[in-house]
């Protein structure tokens, strides 16, 4: 086992925040309540996917060659998440049962005329940075994590994150006082075809698109998810996934 594991940047965690309240009136496309339950809708906030991100045993520099998949993805807010985190567009796919709910991930992040925004990285380092915001750089402006509204604490990891201090939970506005910082971003979106309807639950399985992935290591190997690791189970035979995680 290793102990080795993905450190998000404050920047990417304070984006994360951005979007969960710019989305979070709308995640669930309208469905009543006892529809969400038996459809079992009920979204990861950023307080876990960060958590589930940081399980990752890689760094960030490594982290963008990952392929991710939800195969319970709702409106993409994971999916979202790991594109903050810096992993390639084309490479995070997702399956949706409820259409309806489908429809927000495509607008949200297969939109070619609004695409969403995420930091833009520096990987020439020895260690992974936010490329520095200069006057007419496209940003988003967050709460700079560093400090709270009212007494100065210092925050320097996840753990410490303390959402109540800098955000207006109910509004999802930036609270009053709070100082804030511009993060560098740039565009991206995922291909359309990356995100389908389907029941995974049902099915327990995927099929990369064979147009994007022909000379892939793993088009036709059968893997099989356990605890966030893609496990080999077959050589050929088509690619087959199960579970969130990553390749």
């Amino acid at each position: 086992m290793t102990d080795r594991h993905l450190t998000l940047l404050s920047d990417q965690v304070g984006l994360m925040y951005h979007y969960y309240y710019q989305y979070k009136n709308n995640l669930y496309a309208g469905n009543s309540m006892e529809k969400r339950s038996a459809l079992g809708q009920f979204y990861t906030p950023p307080q876990l996917s960060s958590k589930m991100l940081e399980k990752y045993d890689c760094d960030l520099k490594e982290f963008r060659e990952k392929t991710i998949l939800d195969p319970t993805c709702g409106s993409g807010l994971l999916l979202l998440d790991a594109l903050i985190a810096g992993t390639e567009p084309d490479r995070v796919f997702g399956i949706e049962l409820d259409e309806e709910v489908l429809k927000l991930a495509h607008d949200r992040l297969c939109n070619e005329k609004n695409p969403v925004k995420v930091p833009d990285l520096d990987y020439s380092g020895d260690v992974v940075t936010v490329k520095p915001y200069k006057d007419g750089d496209d940003f988003i402006e967050i709460p700079d994590a560093e400090y709270s509204a009212d007494n100065g604490i210092k925050y320097d990891n996840i753990e410490n994150y303390d959402v109540s201090k800098l955000w207006d939970t109910e509004t999802g506005k930036i609270k009053d006082g709070v100082r804030t910082r511009k993060v560098k971003v740039k565009s991206v979106f995922i291909p359309t075809y990356n995100i389908h309807q389907g029941d995974a639950l049902q099915n327990n399985s995927y099929i990369f698109p064979e147009s994007k992935y022909e000379d892939a290591k793993y088009k036709n190997d059968v893997y099989k998810f356990e605890d966030g690791k893609a496990i080999l189970e077959k050589k050929g035979g088509g690619t087959s996934f199960s579970g969130w995680g990553s390749l």
